[in-house]
């Protein structure tokens, strides 16, 4: 997906001069997918079973009712 972004600015850089006026926002939204996959690779460490290095400290409820997914279980503490 970025890789697809970073190649329309380069298209669009050497293109019409009215787009170039949102240039800054597609560099804000590349930045802020950048930030959003570093966070879904950092939830996808801690939700791998098989990693044993980091823990997460939930309620027990939202735990017990979610054992099958650490997404869900956070969800359900967001909820509290």
């Amino acid at each position: 997906m970025i890789d697809c972004i970073e190649k329309l600015l380069q298209l669009i850089n050497t293109g019409d001069d009215r787009i170039k006026d949102h240039l800054d926002t597609l560099m804000d939204a590349i930045v802020y997918i950048r930030k959003l996959e570093e966070d879904k690779a950092r939830i996808e460490w801690l939700s791998d079973m098989d990693q044993m290095t980091g823990h997460v400290r939930l309620p027990n409820e939202c735990v017990i009712n979610n054992l099958h997914s650490l997404r869900s279980a956070i969800d359900d503490a967001m909820l509290l």
